[in-house]
């Protein structure tokens, strides 16, 4: 673990564990407490601890798989065996269905995209409002969202280079499609930005010149990735994630 990372204690873990239980189901946001004023009588972990401990919970599930560049392309590495296709499918159901109500498969068969539904999940999991998360199969629509947030909101938009990502925050990145394919290399900054295909992810640890993030979809499976930092912290694009924004959260008073 990074030495600045920062760990739920294992005390918290059982709690948390029953709180990612019952705010899964809450999909308008979870209400903790029932009035102001009222304090739970165990600890509460931040929405952010709770979005990163749940990311790294499923990646945990589908196997710790790492993604890493090569010349000869992207390749996953596992340290532990794959999930069944029962708990794979299982889990993706529980990510896309958090998200939309549209049916998982396309027309000609094929599994939708289900990485920013799997950020969805996560969202609404840990306990955000579609107002602070929308609940969108797109990762344009939260990217959009947080571009268009008022300052004080859960998450707003910053270009790459003018913030140090940490865990919580999510990062995001144009990728080219059978109808662009050029899309990634018109999309090169927050001037350039515009509507399009984009794949994002969950920043879950920071520590001297890298980052690590975990994504959904990521070669149909949850993968861990690590990114090079500037001497300022920003994090470097890639050929195969030319990131450009920041979605920073901030992190809000109680009820959080």
């Amino acid at each position: 673990m990074p030495a600045n990372q920062q760990p739920i204690p294992n005390q918290l873990r059982p709690p948390l564990l029953l709180l990612a239980v019952l705010l899964s189901a809450c999909t308008p946001g979870a209400q903790l407490v029932p009035e102001p004023g009222v304090v739970p009588l165990l600890p509460v972990p931040t929405v952010r601890a709770r979005m990163v401990q749940l990311a790294l919970d499923e990646w945990q599930l589908f196997g710790q798989a790492r993604w890493q560049p090569s010349e000869k392309g992207p390749q996953l590495l596992r340290n532990e065996p794959a999930p069944n296709e029962a708990t794979r499918l299982s889990r993706v159901m529980l990510y896309w269905y958090a998200a939309t109500d549209k049916p998982l498969f396309g027309h000609r068969g094929e599994l939708r995209a289900w990485s920013a539904a799997f950020l969805t999940w996560l969202a609404r999991s840990s306990g955000m409002t579609v107002a602070q998360w929308p609940a969108s199969v797109l990762h344009w629509d939260a990217m959009a969202l947080a571009l268009d947030a008022p300052k004080d909101a859960r998450f707003i938009a910053k270009d790459r280079g003018a913030h140090a990502p940490q865990p919580g925050d999510v990062l995001c990145a144009p990728r080219a499609t059978a109808e662009d394919q050029q899309f990634a290399e018109t999309v090169r900054d927050l001037a350039t930005l515009r509507r399009g295909a984009h794949h994002c992810e969950l920043v879950v640890a920071v520590e001297a010149g890298k980052l690590q993030t975990i994504g959904g979809n990521v070669q149909d499976t949850v993968a861990r990735s690590e990114f090079d930092c500037d001497a300022q912290g920003h994090v470097q694009p890639t050929r195969e994630r030319p990131w450009v924004l920041v979605l920073v959260q901030q992190d809000q008073p109680w009820p959080r």
